[in-house]
């Protein structure tokens, strides 16, 4: 009885995750409404902020990517939770959602689940810088 009810759980978090995939691909690479807002209250500073955030990103793609190699579920952890918040920030919300999948996968030692989704992640983290260098002006 309890190893069906962890089977059940177990496919829940699955269905749930497909469902979460299926929502993330109709939502935009950057919601301009929460990028837009930021551009007003960073002013003159925007433009440094953006390309500061764009470093932070890309170095916490490499340490997921790094932590992906050696199967070091904390740093894998940390660096997605960092991109997780950063990219929602910023409005990246389908960024943030992956960022949150890996997080999640590294917290449940899924190494291989979050291999898996990790050239998605790098992917939609291009997709963003390309998305706020054509947004800045």
């Amino acid at each position: 009885m309890i190893e069906n009810n962890q089977q059940d759980n177990k496919v829940d978090k699955e269905v749930k995750m497909n469902f979460d995939d299926a929502i993330s691909e109709e939502k935009q690479i950057l919601d301009l409404a929460v990028f837009n807002v930021l551009k007003g209250v960073f002013g003159d500073a925007f433009e440094n902020a953006v390309k500061n955030h764009n470093g932070s990103a890309n170095e916490n793609i490499k340490k997921i990517e790094g932590a992906l190699k050696n199967t070091d579920l904390k740093e894998l952890e940390h660096a997605a939770h960092s991109l997780k918040g950063a990219a929602a920030q910023f409005g990246a919300f389908m960024l943030s959602e992956l960022a949150e999948q890996v997080e999640q996968f590294a917290i449940e030692s899924e190494i291989d689940k979050a291999k898996n989704i990790f050239s998605r992640l790098k992917v939609a983290r291009e997709d963003v810088e390309a998305e706020m260098r054509k947004n800045l002006s």
